[in-house]
């Protein structure tokens, strides 16, 4: 009887040692990368390539980014080592985020990407720890972010959100608060 069961256990442990193996030609994707698609589109934007720093209300439904929305301010970004310095850290906080998503998505931050006739555009929600990515409108994947990516979105943001203000405040606009975490 004990020599059953001692087959038996070894047999059940054999079972789910191999059970739980993937198979040999199966590719591990990691579970928090961006995908090369968007990679390659952070880093290799050209001049003719569209390259925006977005700042966004959620609070406010609209078409722009990605179809929900509202843009509080917009910044282009021209300047190859400026694209070269977002990407990097872009990459860098989805890599060492190791987070898990805290709560429901509310950005406030995007980064719109136009490359190879493709629009990206990244949301993020530093809140909540997520990054939602859309390829030419429709979502692609979500993703935890790690915060430290944050100060150089606001620093990036900073002039255009001071120029949106200043025209709210010609055009006799209601003045609205900048997007939590955005502003001098």
């Amino acid at each position: 009887m004990r020599t059953v069961l001692c087959v038996l256990l070894a047999a059940g442990a054999t079972f789910g040692l191999l059970a739980s193996r993937e198979p040999a030609h199966a590719k591990a994707e990691p579970k928090n990368q961006l995908p090369a698609a968007v990679v390659e589109a952070l880093t290799k934007c050209g001049e003719l390539d569209e390259f925006n720093v977005v700042a966004v209300d959620p609070q406010l439904l609209d078409t722009v980014p990605a179809g929900r929305w509202k843009v509080v301010a917009r910044q282009a970004v021209d300047e190859t080592e400026d694209r070269q310095r977002i990407a990097a850290a872009v990459q860098k906080a989805v890599g060492d985020s190791g987070l898990m998503p805290d709560c429901i998505l509310q950005p406030r931050h995007a980064i719109e990407v136009t490359h190879d006739e493709r629009r990206y555009v990244l949301l993020i929600c530093f809140e909540c720890s997520q990054l939602v990515v859309y390829v030419d409108g429709a979502r692609r994947q979500l993703l935890t972010i790690s915060s430290d990516l944050k100060p150089l979105l606001d620093e990036t943001l900073r002039d255009a959100i001071a120029k949106s203000k200043k025209s709210a405040e010609g055009d006799g606009a209601a003045k609205r608060p900048p997007a939590a975490g955005i502003g001098p």
